[in-house]
């Protein structure tokens, strides 16, 4: 009887083991790179905030932009879902919190080429939010942050 109870006893084990071993963990995902993230979709814009050199500060919700990454380094900026421009991107640093873009503008030939480098904030699967420093009409200098959604 003593053999009879360690044999069930060692079954017992083996069926729970396999049992709580074999379960796997759906709500797990691989987390995507910056890349994977960036490139998903099509950005649009949820709100656009300039800080002046006066300490001003305005926002804009109004700003229908969005931004479209290809996994191929080509970028396309659009307005109202008409092709705005038409350009390039790459990560600039090792860290991707930098981007670097470059547009083509096809309606505008005052502004053939515009390029810069993009401070990103935030880059997850729901946002996109970066800060970038431009020069205005006086010349002067203003940071634009740029809050977009898919």
């Amino acid at each position: 009887m003593n053999r009879y109870l360690i044999r069930n006893i060692i079954l017992l084990i083996i069926v729970i083991g396999s049992i709580t071993s074999c379960k796997k963990d759906e709500t797990y995902k691989e987390p995507k790179s910056p890349e994977e993230l960036l490139t998903a979709k099509r950005w649009k814009t949820l709100k656009v905030i300039t800080f002046t050199n006066d300490g001003g500060q305005q926002t804009d919700h109004q700003v229908n932009l969005q931004m479209e990454f290809k996994p191929d380094g080509s970028c396309f900026l659009y307005e109202e879902n008409n092709s705005l421009a038409e350009g390039n991107w790459q990560f600039k640093d090792d860290n991707n919190k930098i981007l670097e873009v470059s547009f083509f503008f096809n309606q505008s030939p005052e502004l053939n080429l515009v390029s810069g480098n993009l401070n990103i904030r935030t880059l997850n699967e729901q946002y996109f939010t970066f800060d970038v420093v431009v020069p205005n009409i006086n010349n002067d200098f203003q940071t634009k942050i740029f809050y977009f959604y898919h």
